[in-house]
């Protein structure tokens, strides 16, 4: 069996995974959550039933022998990028980009264990369809980490914009408060973070049961800086209500809430933010 044959194995059987998994939550009645013993894994169940029947063909009877991997799965990458399911991602960058696409596929393997590396996730699952972005699934234990060398921006760096406005632009009053703010906010910053940038709900996409963050920007800032991004009304609920602050307030107060933010800062973050929009 090669590496090709194998692929196209581990395709069908995540395909069957991802229905059953589907069949299982709208046909089995809810077990307790948690009752799993034991550490969560890091293979996907697809990924471990291809290990199983690729060690059927290595020649191996147990799976103590190690060298079946490197002999059955020479590109353990295979695992984390979907060769089947991105077959229009490939055509159009090499269309498009020509010699420069076709190294940047081949390169695609790599990019992904390094990011993997890099943010320590964990679950990587690329999504079906792909035609001009690699978009894939993954699970982090923790918010990242500041790198130690980076070369993202700061919040302040988008928000010294706010410093150069026209007076004649914004009214005076309101673009006074937004730089008290600004500078307010950004002198008490603690626990920085890399952040999305732009986590607005055009960027949240549904995904089945799952969602999806796409179109990340990457800033260094709080994360009360990130949640301010959120659409927190519809135009049409701006422009039907009598007081707008019945609506957004409760909002902002829950997602604070829920997400266990600072619900002061992220207020501030808002108007801050509205004003950078504006300006």
């Amino acid at each position: 069996m090669d590496i090709d044959q194998l692929t196209r194995i581990f395709c069908e059987i995540d395909d069957f995974c991802n229905e059953f998994q589907q069949y299982v939550e709208h046909t089995f009645l809810p077990g307790e959550k948690n009752s799993r013993r034991g550490p969560s894994g890091y293979l996907h169940d697809s990924e471990i039933m291809t290990i199983v029947v690729a060690v059927q063909f290595s020649g191996y009877r147990t799976f103590k022998e190690e060298r079946w991997i490197m002999k059955m799965i020479p590109n353990e990458k295979m695992l984390q990028v979907h060769h089947c399911k991105f077959d229009s991602l490939k055509e159009n960058m090499q269309n498009m980009y020509k010699e420069k696409g076709k190294t940047w596929i081949s390169h695609l393997p790599a990019i992904v264990d390094l990011l993997r590396d890099h943010w320590k996730l964990i679950h990587i699952t690329p999504v079906d369809n792909m035609t001009y972005h690699f978009v894939a699934k993954a699970e982090t234990e923790s918010h990242p980490k500041v790198p130690v060398n980076h070369s993202f921006p700061h919040v302040s760096d988008w928000l010294s914009a706010i410093d150069n406005v026209s007076k004649d632009k914004l009214p005076k009053i309101l673009l006074l408060k937004a730089i008290d703010l600004k500078n307010r906010l950004l002198s008490t910053m603690s626990n920085e973070k890399l952040l999305h940038g732009d986590l607005h709900h055009d960027n949240i996409l549904q995904h089945g049961k799952d969602w999806i963050i796409i179109d990340p920007k990457g800033v260094i800032g709080d994360i009360e800086f990130e949640a301010a991004a959120f659409d927190f009304m519809y135009v049409s609920e701006l422009a039907n209500s009598n007081d707008a602050k019945e609506i957004i307030h409760p909002r902002i107060e829950l997602l604070a809430k829920k997400s266990n933010l600072n619900q002061k800062r992220l207020m501030d973050w808002i108007y801050v933010r509205l004003i950078l929009m504006a300006a």
